[in-house]
């Protein structure tokens, strides 16, 4: 559903609000590579208006490699209230000049499934992690791939790394292991608190 729709349409700069407003719940595989290389310069915080729950791959690859993608709405994903595996893994993989991400963006995701997050802002050209990105509502067991990889190559990251209400993922999580969040932050070695997080997370 929606697989590929506008991949590659590099002269695609916007789209309209509520572009799937009348597109209910969520089902496997749901935009996947939706807008991926595509020419994107920003995206409506009503886009996704009507998605809600969450399903396996839901955004896999969604906006990747939209190069000229700078900012995200908050709100952007405000329907979506589960945890599905693979659900946000490599959505934002290689937007190069992507530098704003709203806090709370995943704010109604809850729970853990495996390869969640893993690439997620992967090559981006973000700044900083804002304070609760990853909402509170994400816990339990920390799963397979959950955080692998989520911001490498994020060079320009400064300030904390991720934190849930002042706590960072590595105090939440503190027996994590290379398989549920290896190189997390490898190679963003600006960060504030960079020398002391686990080498598991790096």
């Amino acid at each position: 559903m929606f697989y590929g729709t506008f991949w590659n349409c590099t002269s695609l700069k916007t789209v309209p609000g509520k572009l799937f407003s009348g597109v209910s719940g969520a089902s496997y595989g749901m935009f996947i590579y939706t807008f991926a290389y595509s020419g994107l310069e920003s995206v409506p915080a009503s886009l996704f208006d009507g998605v809600s729950g969450a399903a396996e791959k839901m955004f896999f690859y969604t906006f990747a490699q939209s190069r000229n993608l700078k900012s995200i709405p908050a709100g952007l994903f405000s329907g979506v209230n589960g945890a599905a595996n693979n659900m946000f893994e490599l959505t934002f993989y290689a937007c190069l000049n992507l530098i704003d991400v709203p806090d709370g963006l995943f704010a109604n995701v809850s729970g853990t499934a495996e390869y969640m997050f893993s690439g997620t802002f992967q090559q981006t050209a973000m700044t900083s992690i804002p304070e609760n990105l990853f909402g509170k509502n994400i816990s339990g067991e920390l799963l397979n791939d959950m955080f692998t990889q989520t911001f490498k190559d994020a060079y320009y990251l400064t300030g904390p790394s991720a934190r849930i209400d002042g706590k960072y993922l590595y105090e939440i999580w503190p027996n994590a292991t290379a398989d549920q969040a290896g190189e997390c932050y490898n190679s963003a070695t600006k960060l504030s608190d960079y020398d002391t997080i686990p080498d598991v997370w790096k």
